[in-house]
């Protein structure tokens, strides 16, 4: 009897540690996600800032051919 017992305890031992492994591994699985999430909120800023900028720039050479046509007409 005490063998059964000692062999289900060993059992029911293992399953736990296969646990607390799967635990370990979606942890660090977890982490990576959230770095990479994090990079990726980085570069999605930056793109927007340059985006922006561009946009900007491109106003700004639409005005100033606008602003060259008018010239023109006028000579």
């Amino acid at each position: 009897m005490a063998k059964k017992d000692l062999a289900a305890k060993e059992q029911i031992s293992q399953k736990m540690v296969q646990a607390i492994n799967e635990v370990k591994r979606i942890e660090v699985e977890l982490d990576r996600a959230g770095q990479q999430t994090s990079e990726l909120d980085g570069r999605q800023k930056s793109l927007l800032a340059q985006l922006e900028q561009l946009e900007k720039r491109s106003k700004q050479l639409d005005d100033e051919l606008k602003a060259a046509l008018v010239a023109k007409d006028k000579n």
